[in-house]
């Protein structure tokens, strides 16, 4: 019986995502989360809007002025996920890291 980690690997064996095309997915989602966001905060107290926050979706009511996420959770890691892409030198550390995932350290022949 192997672990969940050997079991993951086995699955994602020879998966590659790169790079360029993961930000772009990212900043694309980010875009979307942005405009969410931005209508919410633009509806009046009492309308439907839909949660910004990454992966939730919920509808919700309205209930003061400034809500914009159906709970301080989704909040956070929605503003967490813009502070993070804003960072060109934290990016710059997962562009590095994905690459060195999908192509190996170049230390590995030694």
């Amino acid at each position: 019986m192997c672990t969940e980690a050997e079991a993951l690997e086995s699955q994602y064996d020879g998966y590659v995502v790169e790079a360029d095309e993961f930000i772009r997915e990212v900043k694309s989602e980010l875009r979307r989360d942005s405009l969410i966001y931005a209508v919410n905060k633009k509806k009046k107290v009492g309308e439907t809007c839909i949660c910004a926050g990454p992966l939730c979706r919920k509808q919700f009511t309205k209930k003061s002025y400034q809500q914009a996420f159906h709970r301080t959770k989704c909040k956070d890691q929605f503003w967490n996920r813009v502070r993070f892409w804003q960072d060109e030198t934290k990016v710059q550390m997962l562009v590095e890291h994905i690459d060195e995932l999908n192509h190996g350290s170049e230390f590995d022949g030694m």
